[in-house]
């Protein structure tokens, strides 16, 4: 029930709002205390592939992949 731009923008909000509370930079700015991080706000393919990437690391042995 809802539209392509409309889940565009949903992603892009939810990117901005974490992007500018700090959450996509790492914890304190160090890297090795975050899974992901990114220098410049990422784009809604590249925090979608990221996160895909992520889990992949994190569960692929458990859920098979």
């Amino acid at each position: 029930g809802t539209t392509v731009s409309a889940v565009e923008r949903a992603i892009r909000h939810a990117i901005a709002a974490a992007w500018n509370n700090g959450g996509l930079r790492g914890i304190k700015g160090d890297p090795c205390t975050a899974l992901l991080t990114f220098r410049r706000k990422p784009t809604n393919k590249g925090c979608i592939t990221a996160f895909a990437d992520m889990i992949r690391l994190v569960y692929g042995a458990a859920i098979g992949l």
